[in-house]
């Protein structure tokens, strides 16, 4: 298995709450590129996933507090 803390150009780890990415969108990686021409910032662009991998919370729908219920109901 691969590094996740080590740059590389064929991972991409984001350590995000799922709720927070929209397809299209674009942020930088939390690492800097080393090239040819030096070290520079990066953009991941979420359009196309192999995996997605989380730990839900296993919890009864009334024990989430309000907030997080609107959230999950607006992105539904």
């Amino acid at each position: 298995m691969r590094n996740p803390k080590a740059p590389s150009t064929k991972l991409n780890v984001v350590v995000e709450d799922y709720f927070n990415i929209k397809p299209g969108q674009k942020r930088l990686r939390p690492y800097r590129v080393k090239g040819v021409e030096g070290e520079r910032s990066a953009e991941i662009s979420f359009k196309d996933f192999d995996a997605v991998v989380g730990n839900p919370s296993y919890t009864r729908w009334t024990e989430i507090s309000e907030t997080i219920r609107e959230r999950i109901e607006n992105f539904i």
